[in-house]
């Protein structure tokens, strides 16, 4: 399985400093995950259970 997620702050700017804790601010968490054929349903989109299960693991990240 191919996951990337990183970590960092999220500026008022919106820009993200990776690595660097200022406290208990904003925190802007991505993960960049591939679709791959078992992930879709029976017409080869993306399942919304899996989705949800991606949702679930990035905000436990957060």
């Amino acid at each position: 399985m191919d996951q990337n997620w990183s970590r960092g702050t999220a500026d008022t700017d919106g820009s993200c400093e990776k690595g660097r804790n200022k406290g208990s601010g904003p925190v802007e968490v991505q993960m960049c995950q591939s679709i791959l054929p078992c992930h879709a349903n029976h017409q080869g989109e993306l399942g919304a259970g899996q989705l949800l299960k991606w949702m679930d693991t990035i905000a436990c990240l957060a």
